[in-house]
């Protein structure tokens, strides 16, 4: 074969060669440029526009993109729950959430030193009792009396040793030990009573300092002054944490006065009513309907979300908690089952109104109504877009493939979807990797619409 006959050969090789490339390399880049022609529920074909031919696509200027402020993303596949939507509210724990103050002694409400709603401290002081009832002054009383009466028997005593060691033989030696006994039950006698002054509400450091200063009143005073001068008529109440943490300073909130000034109280009676909110409980209400679900998500210490509605706000969420019991009962009333969820609460603190100050208080307070979403089933690898990256026209919803400017309407098929989320069905234009529009999808299709509406916009296929 000639040369010249080679050479036309090799060109044709060549140009079927990069047919055949121009072909691959456009089946392969399809999913940025085929039209969708009824290939599938993503390539339905479109409802045709005004001149006739169906508008698939926008071109948007770079200020109404900016102005739509349109979040383009890669689709990918990620974790993915279905989840159903049950009432809760928040409670304090029982038991140990709130707790009552109340007096230790008879008397008469002489100094409140708070109000409903106010935050405290532990060891701040919150009232104040003048004793009137018989017991706290009797008891003062007759403490002071053993007390007067031990000073006089340890003088005794040493005047008896004295005499003993003067004059050996002259004092028998049982008028010493019998003095001594004595001395031992006076002894006693002031422990207990200081004690049960103590329980009675009197502070100890009060009480031990009449116990301290009762010599020196008796050495410079008579009796019944002495005795008079050291008496205690008031009782300080004062905020207390659980278990006698008295260190600690987490804040205490006054929830219920149930006295007011000049009112006479009996021991026992209560002060105020506090609550300790540092943990708090979240109360769901299940019908049995969702039963399972409730116990599948406990047994599997599925995370479990809450969501607060708050006004012209986006909604807060409290996520990752765990159910930590059901009830055993179902309501009477609402044929529902509760189940409770344990919430750590924190504190902030809040700005006063002149803005040189700021007041503490607890993010979260019993009573806060918020919607608990428990996981039902979870997926690993789902399709998985925000609400708003999707459109809803009728039975059919659209999603916006993004290429620079230009978003193509892509017709999709939602497996499922709940408040936050949907899952898309993956198909040869919906997959991993395809960038869309992940929010705006509603207003891209209104100006799809739109544009679809002026004739000269189609021609162009675009809209400003």
């Amino acid at each position: 074969m000639s040369q010249a006959e080679e050479t036309p050969r090799s060109q044709i090789s060549n140009i079927v060669l990069g047919i055949a490339v121009v072909i691959g390399v456009a089946w392969f880049t399809s999913i940025w440029w085929l039209p969708q022609i009824g290939q599938g529920p993503e390539d339905a074909q479109e409802a045709p526009a005004a001149g006739g031919e169906p508008l698939t696509m926008l071109q948007l200027s770079d200020e109404a993109l900016a102005t739509m402020d349109i979040d383009v993303e890669p689709l990918k596949r990620s974790p993915y729950e279905r989840t159903i939507s049950i009432p809760g509210r928040t409670e304090v724990l029982p038991g140990v959430g709130r707790r009552e103050i109340t007096t230790p002694t008879s008397g008469v409400v002489l100094g409140i030193f708070v109000r409903e709603g106010e935050m405290v401290t532990p060891n701040q002081p919150l009232f104040q009792i003048k004793l009137v009832h018989d017991e706290g002054i009797k008891l003062q009383v007759e403490l002071l009396d053993s007390l007067a009466e031990r000073e006089i028997l340890d003088a005794d005593l040493q005047r008896l040793r004295d005499l003993e060691r003067r004059s050996p033989g002259a004092i028998q030696g049982t008028r010493i030990l019998e003095k001594e006994y004595r001395r031992q039950h006076l002894n006693h006698l002031i422990a207990s009573r200081r004690q049960m002054l103590i329980l009675l509400g009197l502070p100890q450091e009060k009480v031990d300092q009449m116990i301290d200063e009762h010599g020196k009143h008796e050495a410079n005073e008579d009796h019944d002054d002495a005795r008079s001068s050291l008496l205690l008529e008031t009782v300080t109440i004062f905020a207390a944490s659980d278990h006698g943490e008295e260190e600690s300073n987490t804040p205490l909130l006054v929830e219920k006065l149930k006295v007011v000034m000049g009112q006479h109280v009996e021991s026992g009676d209560v002060l105020c009513q506090i609550g300790d909110y540092r943990l708090l409980r979240i109360v769901g209400e299940a019908f049995e309907r969702d039963s399972e679900a409730i116990r599948q998500a406990r047994d599997r210490a599925w995370p479990i979300t809450a969501v607060i509605e708050r006004r012209g706000q986006q909604p807060e969420k409290l996520e990752n908690l765990t159910i930590a019991g059901i009830s055993p009962q179902v309501d009477s009333q609402s044929r529902s089952t509760p189940f409770y969820i344990t919430l750590q609460n924190k504190l902030q603190e809040i700005p006063t109104a002149d803005g040189e100050a700021t007041r503490v208080d607890w993010v979260h307070r019993p009573g806060r109504r918020m919607e608990l979403r428990v996981p039902t089933k979870r997926e690993s690898g789902a399709l998985k877009v925000p609400v708003a990256a999707v459109a809803e026209d009728g039975p059919n919803f659209y999603v916006f493939q993004a290429s620079g400017n230009s978003f193509h309407r892509r017709r999709v098929e939602v497996l499922h979807r709940d408040e936050d989320f949907v899952v898309l069905k993956e198909g040869r234009l919906i997959t991993d990797g395809v960038p869309i529009a992940m929010n705006g999808a509603y207003q891209l299709q209104l100006a799809l619409l739109n544009a679809s509406m002026d004739p000269a916009t189609v021609a162009h296929g675009h809209a400003h």
